[in-house]
């Protein structure tokens, strides 16, 4: 029998994040900074199936534990149904947290500066059938931010941008 890929569905998963930013200020000195974690995700979603074709929406958060940082992102997806195998893209938008702290030399004090920034995120993913309401799921997702925050004296601003993959694997309940 072969897979029913319409309706809603939830899903549970966790993966890792690979995150590169670069921050350049004013007065032109930049950095690089690399670094990676682990996440949980939740998922809720809703395809439509013509034929082999599968079109849908879906909404996704996670919480990263490295960082300690909740994302969200809603999608559209597109797909195409091979048996018991779906492969799919997916394109959307990232809303997460940019935080820049400023330090002043001559106290030591420190002011965090923390926004909400929004940015482009597409994937890509494959979905496994196991029976007729679970599936597997394995997905790759890129995300792109930018942050611009300026010092409390106003003496220095300073641009963030910043880019993430995400890879995960998740737990999918159709409802039928």
């Amino acid at each position: 029998m072969p897979a029913i890929w319409s309706g809603a569905y939830v899903g549970v998963g966790a993966g890792g994040s690979w995150l590169h930013s670069q921050a350049a200020d004013s007065f032109g000195n930049s950095s690089n900074h690399s670094g990676h974690g682990r996440l949980l995700n939740a998922s809720v979603g809703y395809n439509w199936q013509s034929g082999n074709a599968i079109y849908g929406v879906e909404g996704e958060v996670s919480r990263g534990f490295t960082s300690h940082q909740y994302s969200e992102s809603v999608f559209a997806r597109a797909g195409i149904v091979q048996g018991n195998v779906l492969l799919f893209a997916r394109l959307g938008a990232h809303i997460g947290q940019g935080r820049v702290t400023w330090t002043n030399l001559g106290t030591g004090s420190t002011v965090t500066d923390q926004r909400t920034v929004v940015g482009p995120a597409v994937g890509v993913g494959a979905e496994w059938a196991v029976s007729s309401a679970l599936a597997l799921r394995t997905d790759l997702t890129g995300s792109w931010s930018q942050n611009t925050s300026t010092a409390p004296n106003g003496t220095n601003q300073l641009e963030v941008k910043g880019a993430t993959a995400v890879l995960s694997g998740s737990l999918i309940y159709k409802f039928h």
